[in-house]
């Protein structure tokens, strides 16, 4: 076996690993801030209620 098939036999593993890295991380790092902005609109939702049944509480006229 010569040197040059083991160095493109290393590059090859080198990238593909690097690619399946890149494949898994980014989706999961996308769904996490997609994930965080979801919790953001359901905090600011329940806020909302919250204060609109405050206000009805009131006798908002």
């Amino acid at each position: 076996m010569n040197t040059t098939l083991i160095a493109q036999i290393f590059h090859y593993l080198i990238f593909m690993s690097v690619f399946i890295f890149l494949l898994i991380f980014i989706p999961v790092k996308l769904f996490i801030k997609l994930n965080r902005r979801v919790k953001n609109i359901e905090d600011m939702v329940a806020a909302l209620k919250e204060n609109i049944k405050d206000s009805g509480k009131d006798g908002g006229d």
